[in-house]
């Protein structure tokens, strides 16, 4: 029940902290640029827990009304077998400043009910934390949480994967910031 508590608070701060706002960039142009660098994949699963590596790519850029958008990619390469497997996973998002200092919407927000993704970003510098509420098929929830946070090299990242409430992925990387 803590947790069905929790996550309608958490849709409720999003909404009512969706509201246009004039809030500057401040703290975050910073975040500005392009970085790259290594990750280590910690997958809980059935067996105990499994590592891998992947290869990680963040941009991120300044946008309209005080706002940002961040695009990141991922090449997961995959041991086993005689030949390696690669995929690569990506996602761009563009947010907006709310009313309430440090605190961004998507753009275009999805609606929890209609199964898409609630989408926010929370800037506490040194760290810029992205969040997303995704509904299952089933009426379960997954909550993914990008924290990238600043770094004398450039950049931390450590990325949580929670599927009703038990974590199940973790990525801890360390990205270099790039010369445009």
């Amino acid at each position: 029940m803590r947790i069905g508590t929790t996550l309608h608070a958490v849709c409720l701060l999003v909404v009512l902290g969706s509201a246009g706002a004039q809030s500057s960039n401040e703290g975050l142009d910073n975040f500005f640029g392009r970085y790259a660098g290594t990750g280590i994949v910690e997958n809980s699963d059935v067996d105990g827990t499994s590592m891998t590596l992947r290869n990680l790519d963040v941009e991120i850029r300044p946008a309209s009304r005080g706002g940002f958008s961040v695009g990141w990619t991922s090449l997961i390469r995959k041991f086993g077998g005689d030949v390696p497997t690669y995929t690569r996973k990506g996602l761009e998002l563009a947010f907006v400043a709310t009313d309430r200092p440090g605190v961004y919407r998507e753009k275009s927000p999805g609606n929890v009910l209609n199964g898409e993704s609630l989408t926010w970003a929370r800037l506490e510098h040194p760290t810029l934390t992205v969040y997303q509420l995704v509904p299952s098929e089933r009426g379960g929830f997954e909550i993914l949480s990008y924290e990238r946070t600043l770094s004398d090299q450039g950049m931390d990242l450590v990325f949580k994967r929670l599927v009703d409430g038990e974590e199940v992925r973790t990525v801890k990387g360390a990205l270099e910031r790039l010369s445009d």
